[in-house]
């Protein structure tokens, strides 16, 4: 099996060199997203020649994991709600916030600095600075799925209180685009909050928002 390196790392807006956006991508570096913080995730690889099982054994061994873990939730809180209560309860300033988790099963979107390495998995977690997003993109990165998009907003519209139907993957595409609440619990009513989902594209990838604020 090849040898695998994980890094972690918080830098400015463009670090990750997503390829192949379109000039209206949602991964275009606008001014905004210039002064905006985020953190990448990946999992590389030395270029050698593949198991050609490894990839298989990969999607057995998420799949697995996505089934335990939605058998598990009716009897134990999912530890995305917390992380989400947390975020939204943090954002009463009067403003806005937003988090974006995007996941790149595969290497699609990204390259690696290092011309001998190839990355085949890897998450970008925007934050726009603010400390609560921040450690709500930490655990996102941790504990959110890369190859299975669709499960983490699932997982996402249970702890608004939203109950989707179908499982995935075979029934992601009949998932709502975005969905709303004013009664999560934890946190106060005056706060909505706003999830939204897009498919990954050939130029954009899978990406989850999640958004809390008056």
């Amino acid at each position: 099996m090849p040898r695998r390196r994980i890094s972690i790392t918080e830098t400015e807006w463009g670090r990750a060199k997503p390829l192949g956006s379109a000039p209206n991508s949602s991964l275009e570096r606008t001014r905004e997203e210039q002064n905006a913080k985020f953190i990448h995730q990946s999992a590389r690889r030395s270029p050698q020649p593949l198991d050609g099982m490894y990839f298989t054994r990969l999607t057995l061994i998420g799949i697995a994991l996505a089934l335990g873990a939605c058998a598990g939730a009716p009897q134990e809180k999912d530890e995305m709600c917390p992380a989400i209560e947390a975020f939204a309860s943090a954002s009463v300033d009067g403003g806005s916030h937003s988090v974006r988790l995007m996941t790149d099963w595969g290497g699609s979107y990204h390259e690696s600095e290092n011309p001998n390495e190839e990355v085949f998995a890897a998450k970008d977690c925007v934050h726009d600075s603010f400390e609560p997003g921040k450690k709500l993109c930490n655990y996102l990165l941790e504990g959110a799925s890369t190859e299975f998009p669709a499960i983490n907003y699932r997982r996402a519209l249970r702890c608004i209180g939203i109950k989707a139907s179908g499982l995935s993957p075979t029934d992601d595409h009949d998932l709502p685009p975005s969905a709303k609440s004013h009664t999560v619990p934890g946190v106060s009513r005056n706060v909505e909050v706003t999830l939204g989902f897009t498919h990954g594209t050939d130029t954009e990838p899978p990406t989850l928002k999640i958004t809390a604020g008056h």
